[in-house]
């Protein structure tokens, strides 16, 4: 079994090209995702995922990656200090595909 998370992956299939990605799926060296953790906040409206903004880009606060994930615990202290509204860190676990988006004829020409 890979060692490596599925949000390290997710960055590097973020700079491979289309051809790497395809391979890299078909031998799947991809780990499947069988759990995620998140700082989830409790608000008037229920609760809603945690993020915070890093170089104009917003970044979720979850991961796979459970030691990952407590090294952005400083974010979501921040966002409860600031809204005043509690965070809860959550294990979502389970499984269930809804769909599969395979490439498009169309998309494969290019």
């Amino acid at each position: 079994m890979k060692t490596r998370t599925a949000s390290f992956l997710a960055g590097q299939v973020a700079t491979m090209t289309q051809a790497d990605t395809h391979k890299l799926f078909h031998e799947e060296l991809i780990m499947t995702i069988r759990k995620f953790y998140a700082f989830v906040t409790i608000c008037s409206n229920g609760e809603a995922f945690c993020s915070y903004f890093d170089h104009d880009v917003l970044v979720p606060l979850m991961s796979d990656n459970l030691e990952y994930l407590e090294t952005l615990r400083p974010f979501a202290q921040k966002s409860s200090n600031a809204t005043g509204n509690p965070i809860k860190l959550v294990q979502f676990s389970g499984r269930h595909v809804l769909d599969v988006l395979q490439p498009s004829q169309c998309h494969a020409d290019h």
